[in-house]
């Protein structure tokens, strides 16, 4: 209703936006100009390539794997850090790994044991020595990676 009487105003959605489905759903039956993509961001980087795709094609690209969320995980924590230093970024990222982890399964042991990590060698021990399958966790993981603090 609201785009129906502003034509001159772009008008954009925002809220329980967290799929490439909610955001074409959303397109659909409001007819706005655009979308606000904010808690459905978080955790999920993706959802902005797979929802073009989706609005694109109408083809649905698949979830990104445990192991693409790992990586996600870990330069998102490095970069954070890298700018916060350790101890402030670590603290910060918390909210964010958890959302990486989401759904997967071992999730909520997984989450206990990232939210008590101080450090980011603290955070590399925990996939260390857990069974997931992640092929490039050695990758992920090089010493050029840790953050000189």
């Amino acid at each position: 209703e609201v785009k129906k009487a502003i034509k001159s105003i772009p008008v954009v959605a925002s809220g329980d936006l967290f799929s490439p489905e909610d955001i074409k759903k959303c397109l659909d039956q409001t007819g706005v100009d655009g979308v606000l993509i904010a808690r459905g961001f978080i955790g999920n980087p993706w959802i902005i390539s797979r929802t073009l795709e989706y609005l694109r094609t109408g083809s649905l690209s698949p979830e990104p794997s445990f192991e693409d969320r790992i990586e996600m995980l870990f330069k998102h924590t490095f970069k954070t850090i890298v700018f916060k230093g350790e101890h402030r970024g670590m603290r910060e990222m918390r909210r964010f790994n958890n959302q990486y982890i989401k759904g997967f399964p071992g999730a909520a042991e997984l989450r206990q044991k990232i939210n008590q990590a101080d450090t980011f060698e603290d955070l590399k021990n925990i996939f260390k020595n857990l069974s997931f399958p992640v092929a490039n966790l050695q990758k992920i993981l090089q010493p050029e990676l840790i953050p000189a603090h």
